[in-house]
Formats: structure tokens, C-alpha cells, sequence
């Protein structure tokens, strides 16, 4: 998996979560408004297609985010959902989670702390096991 720059506007980072191909980290670096969320979401939906089942999304560099924005992590959720998956957002700005908090959504998604209460939260229900993968 690459890193892949959106018009200019928004860095994502893919990481490998213990080895566990169903499971991946982005890390997003910059803003996500109505400019580049279709962008966004069409290479976020490659993952899903591709069997990607948990996203645990680091937001600690994204700066900015419209409703649009949100509205594509609403549709990952959705998704995600349907493939008996899951996805977790952390790091969320003050700002950005002023936003999510302002429309309701952090009723919505699951939003941890760090890292590890993301991972946690995923395998809590059922998702990616934090050391390495199921059974």
C-alpha cells in the first residue's frame, strides 16, 4: 500500500496493523473538505473493495473537515459494516472534533485516544487482534 496525495490538500498514509491483511492504519495529513472528499473516498473504497475490514483512521494531522468529509466516513462506516468489519477514528484535533461533536457524530463513531484504545476497541468487537491476527 502507498501514500497517496490528494489534489494537493491531504496526505494519506497506509500502515500494516500487526500483520493482519483484513486491517490497516491511515494516517491522514491535512484537510478533507468538498474539494477532495470524492477523491478521498473513491481510494478509501479500493481498500474496502480490495478486503480491507478494519480501518483505524489517524486523524493527529488533519487540520481541517467539512460535513462532506464526515460524510465520507459515515459511508466507509456503512460499508465497513456490511462486510462484518469495523473502524475507529483517533487523534482528532481540537478543532475536528468540534466539528464531529457540533453534527453529532461522535455518538456515531467510535473515537479513541491513541493507538492502542483503537486497536482495543477493534478487537473488543471482534476486529483485528491486536498482537497478530485471528485463531
Amino acid at each position: 500500500m502507498e501514500e497517496i496525495t490528494i489534489k494537493d490538500s491531504l496526505k494519506v498514509t497506509p500502515m500494516q496493523v500487526g500483520g493482519d491483511k483484513e486491517t490497516v492504519q491511515l494516517v491522514l495529513n491535512g484537510y478533507l473538505d468538498t474539494y477532495n472528499s470524492p477523491e478521498f473516498q473513491s481510494h478509501i473504497n479500493e481498500l474496502i473493495n480490495a478486503g480491507v475490514r478494519h480501518i483505524i483512521f489517524n486523524l493527529s494531522g488533519l487540520s481541517y473537515i467539512s460535513s462532506t468529509g464526515i460524510g465520507a466516513f459515515t459511508s466507509f462506516m456503512k460499508s465497513l459494516r456490511q462486510k462484518k468489519g469495523n473502524m475507529v477514528l483517533f487523534g482528532l484535533q481540537e478543532k475536528v472534533l468540534e466539528v464531529f461533536s457540533l453534527l453529532g457524530f461522535t455518538k456515531f463513531f467510535k473515537i479513541g485516544s491513541d493507538l492502542d484504545e483503537a486497536l482495543l476497541f477493534l478487537k473488543k468487537e471482534g476486529g483485528a487482534a491486536a498482537g497478530g491476527g485471528k485463531g
